[in-house]
């Protein structure tokens, strides 16, 4: 088992995360099936069925679920199928979705998001740009007319493989959504991705990016990368598949008894529900000065926090030249307010209890 660091903690006491794949000897036939096939990677047998068993998971055509190396690539990948005249891309992200954004060839700019989901304001893109939002923390998200206007959509659904964007009938542009199989995810590998297309057509070019531009011979006829998944990976996803089912009940509890206590402490955010899962825990508080004393006060109890997206993308040092088509009004009130709490499968009732007592001190104060 593994620990998650660089949050707000003391030195010793409760983490924020915790890794715990429980790879074991059950796993070993997986990787007989390697040795025996003789391949070891480029699409091998292990890569094949994963994204068959994932695409039964997900419910669409196996033939629009493509694996990738990691989900970063997978934005990119994804980004680099569609021509738009520009990208806009949340500020209120993981910097993994502005870094895959710069990578692309036609430029990006940030926008703001909307304070009922946290996900990226359609009216912050124009007639024909290109949208790329994000499922934030893995909350559920809908996807309908009111993107019509966009040239495409990326969904970065990194967290959200238990519960995944909705793409409505009345949508009718291409899209992509890209899922992480990062350790720290719900069906993590270690490091890999998928990404989900909207048409077989988008899927055979997404699978030739991430293979040199080959297709059917050994000339490269575009622009590519060697983003493939391992045969490793692919099959220590199929063993954490195995387990799925016993694994999102234990998290669905796991969510609602987090929901419950924010909703008694009134920090639960607009995203939160009590029966979708996602690897995080996020609160919102009222002002930034319960936030400051909430994580001081869980510091001094031993409990870990952290600020996961920090103050927004657009305030990072790699991301300042980047312009905003807005003022970022909401990103910066949630960026002020929200936090994350101890949140991972095996954390115990009573370490729970612990942080909604310090966090209830705090509240009471306030």
């Amino acid at each position: 088992m593994s620990i998650e660091r660089e949050g707000h903690s003391a030195s010793e006491g409760l983490p924020i995360m915790k890794v715990e794949m429980g790879l074991g000897p059950d796993l070993l036939p997986f990787l007989a099936e390697i040795e025996e096939s003789g391949v070891h990677a480029n699409f091998g047998k292990q890569v094949h069925a994963m994204e068959a068993e994932f695409a039964a998971l997900i419910g669409v055509p196996s033939s629009r679920v493509v694996s990738v190396a990691n989900a970063t690539l997978g934005l990119q990948g994804a980004m680099s199928l569609f021509e738009p005249s520009l990208w806009v891309v949340p500020s209120w992200t993981f910097a993994a979705t502005a870094h895959a954004a710069r990578m692309q060839s036609v430029g990006f700019l940030f926008g703001d998001v909307l304070k009922k989901n946290w996900a990226l304001n359609p009216d912050e893109v124009h007639e024909g740009e290109g949208a790329v939002v994000t499922a934030p923390f893995g909350a559920p998200l809908s996807v309908g007319k009111e993107w019509n206007h966009v040239s495409a959509l990326v969904i970065d659904a990194a967290a959200a493989i238990g519960a995944l964007p909705t793409i409505l009938p009345d949508f009718a542009r291409p899209w992509a959504i890209v899922i992480s199989l990062h350790a720290t995810k719900l069906l993590g590998v270690g490091e890999g991705g998928l990404v989900v297309l909207s048409s077989d057509s988008l899927a055979t070019s997404f699978r030739q990016w991430t293979n040199f531009g080959f297709f059917g011979s050994r000339e490269a006829k575009v622009s590519a990368t060697n983003g493939k998944l391992s045969e490793v990976a692919a099959a220590i996803a199929r063993f954490r598949l195995r387990n799925w089912n016993r694994d999102r009940e234990e998290l669905r509890l796991l969510r609602s008894k987090v929901h419950h206590i924010g909703g008694n402490l009134g920090i639960n955010p607009s995203i939160s529900s009590n029966d979708w899962i996602s690897p995080y825990w996020i609160v919102e508080f009222a002002g930034p000065e319960d936030k400051s004393r909430a994580i001081q006060e869980l510091a001094n109890s031993g409990v870990e926090t952290r600020d996961w997206w920090s103050a927004g993308c657009h305030a990072m040092q790699a991301f300042r030249s980047i312009p905003a088509r807005s003022q970022l009004h909401c990103t910066k009130d949630l960026a002020s307010r929200s936090l994350g709490l101890p949140y991972f499968r095996g954390v115990s009732d009573s370490d729970l209890e612990r942080v909604s007592d310090a966090l209830g001190r705090i509240l009471e104060k306030s």
